[in-house]
Order: C-alpha cells, then sequence, then structure tokens
C-alpha cells in the first residue's frame, strides 16, 4: 500500500527500494538525495537491538546491483529512480574506535 501512494504522489517515478539489514522493505521517494536516505535508516533503527550500531554510523549502504562500492563513497549526488538499495552492518567496529554517541550518553 505504502509503494502505491509514493507512486502516486511522486507521477511516473518509480521508488526506491531500501532492503534495510533486517530484510524489510522501505519505499521512498526518488526524488530524495542519500542524506535523507540516511535518515530514514537512522529513525527506522531508532529502538531495538541495533539502534546502538545504526546511531554510531556502523552500516553502509550499498547499490542493490553493483554492491562493490558504497554509497556514501561514491559521491553519488542524486539517486536513479526506481533503484534498489542494500543495507549492512559493519562488523567489528566497537572495538576499534569508541562511539560518540555512547559518550553523549553517559554525559547526559
Amino acid at each position: 500500500m505504502l509503494m502505491d501512494l509514493t507512486y502516486n504522489i511522486h507521477g511516473s517515478n518509480n521508488p526506491i527500494k531500501i532492503d534495510d539489514a533486517l530484510g524489510r522493505i522501505l519505499p521512498v521517494p526518488s526524488e530524495y538525495n542519500l542524506w535523507k536516505i540516511n535518515a530514514i535508516v537512522l529513525d527506522q533503527f531508532k529502538v531495538g537491538s541495533a539502534h546502538e550500531k545504526v546511531s554510531c554510523g556502523e552500516y553502509e549502504l550499498f547499490n542493490g546491483v553493483d554492491s562493490r562500492q558504497p554509497l556514501s563513497d561514491s559521491g553519488l549526488g542524486t539517486l536513479v529512480s526506481g533503484m534498489s538499495i542494500t543495507m549492512a552492518f559493519v562488523i567489528g567496529l566497537y572495538e576499534q574506535q569508541p562511539c560518540h554517541m555512547q559518550r553523549l550518553v553517559r554525559h547526559l
């Protein structure tokens, strides 16, 4: 149903489909940029077991067709209508670098 609403609001542009790290498919308007996509990911993981990893930025977004390079490293300014984006968690980052969000929580 959400996909149909997105399609009707934005005319002929097909929504971008985000396949998050938990297997959920999130359709978003193709007019969105990578900043808005990241905001949606943060919102989707604001509660639950993966909240800490996502709030610390321990995830990457990849083109669903070609996952060799993260979207954040590609200099991608605009996203293509109808494209798929895959989200993956970064493993092992907790031990290497402390998360700034953990320090903020301790000070509150």
